[in-house]
């Protein structure tokens, strides 16, 4: 089985699709305006390679997706090559990995569906598995521009480590003498640099907690470079700079003061101020993040207590104030509008208080 991408005769979206068919692989085809919805009713069955790129022509679609039956994918939903590295040791490496718009994917074999909850731990990961989900595919092009790209060392699927053995971590596993056991100390380390850092003067003490731990509470830990426990400690350090120290609900978030004044102490911001809230809470952690803002769809996801019409006017004063800006405009066929969180360019302009 090949080791490198297919060769590229026509399409390497095409190519693609093709090569990971006849690999065996269950693709089906997805589109609309984000790229990722499904074309096709689910169905046990396999779809015909020939139902696939006639669908995905008859839409004008340019990605596809890989259902996940013996599959699961690491879905690192953050730009961060340190992330990876983390789950790569966590989970073991993996020869296919592919780069996606907001992060990585990377693809492991798997038998059952892994119960484990990484969003809970504070890492923007999931895990997702079963024979019904499926991710985009490598060599994809959402209607955005947005691409998939395979940044791995061998395109067959058939070839994956598997996981099952790496997933069944538990932070209370012990060895000989109540010592963290090989095969976890990783895990117990990360967990621990989260619990440090919050409570450490600089990047200096964090590593020299974490070394502590690791010499007195892990087996072995002359097996644990000093290199890996410094790469630990600058990962969490550095979310604790950018804020990123998440806990469930359990966490906080950064309001900008202006946007207090300026949006809901207007007359005509008190449903603005809810939809800003809301923003700043799903995407205010990742700058310069766009977004799509569908009225239906938010209405659906979250209780506003207000409806379409009050959440056109709320967008429109975010937009008018300068809270939020549109950074691409809707264009028929390929995408809806895109937007930004920002802040007014002159604040001082308005009154505060």
């Amino acid at each position: 089985m090949a080791n490198t991408p297919p060769e590229i005769s026509r399409d390497p979206f095409l190519d693609t699709i093709e090569f990971l068919w006849n690999d065996g692989h269950s693709l089906i085809p997805t589109g609309k305006e984000s790229g990722k919805v499904r074309l096709t009713k689910l169905t046990k069955k396999r779809l015909p390679l020939t139902t696939v790129l006639k669908r995905l022509e008859s839409s004008g679609s340019k990605t596809y997706g890989i259902t996940l039956k013996n599959i699961a994918v690491v879905d690192i939903d953050q730009k961060s090559e340190d992330l990876v590295q983390m789950m790569l040791d966590r989970f073991g490496n993996t020869p296919f990995k592919v780069s996606t718009p907001r992060g990585t994917h990377l693809y492991y074999a798997c038998k059952e569906k892994p119960f484990i909850n990484l969003r809970s731990e504070g890492y923007n990961v999931d895990i997702k598995a079963g024979k019904n989900e499926y991710v985009i595919g490598p060599n994809s092009v959402r209607p955005d521009g947005e691409t998939y790209k395979f940044i791995g060392n061998n395109f067959s699927l058939s070839h994956l480590s598997s996981i099952t053995e790496n997933i069944k971590v538990d932070h209370q596993v012990t060895g000989e003498g109540n010592l963290a056991a090989i095969g976890t100390r990783n895990s117990i380390l990360i967990k621990k640099a989260r619990e440090f850092v919050p409570y450490v003067y600089d990047l200096n003490e964090l590593q020299e907690n974490l070394l502590g731990h690791r010499d007195f509470h892990c087996e072995r830990p002359e097996t644990v470079p000093d290199q890996e426990v410094w790469k630990i400690a600058k990962w969490a350090w550095q979310l604790r700079i950018e804020n990123k120290l998440y806990h469930g609900q359990n966490s906080v978030f950064k309001i900008d003061r202006a946007a207090y004044y300026i949006i809901y102490c207007d007359s005509e911001g008190r449903n603005a101020w809810d939809l800003y809230l809301y923003l700043v809470n799903k995407h205010g952690h990742l700058i310069g993040k766009t977004f799509a803002l569908q009225i239906k769809g938010l209405l659906s996801s979250h209780p506003f207590h207000f409806g379409e019409r009050g959440m056109a006017d709320a967008i429109n004063f975010l937009v008018k104030v300068g809270f939020l800006k549109l950074v691409r405009n809707y264009q028929v066929g390929k995408h809806g509008r895109l937007f930004q969180l920002s802040k007014p360019i002159h604040p001082s302009v308005y009154k505060l208080g």
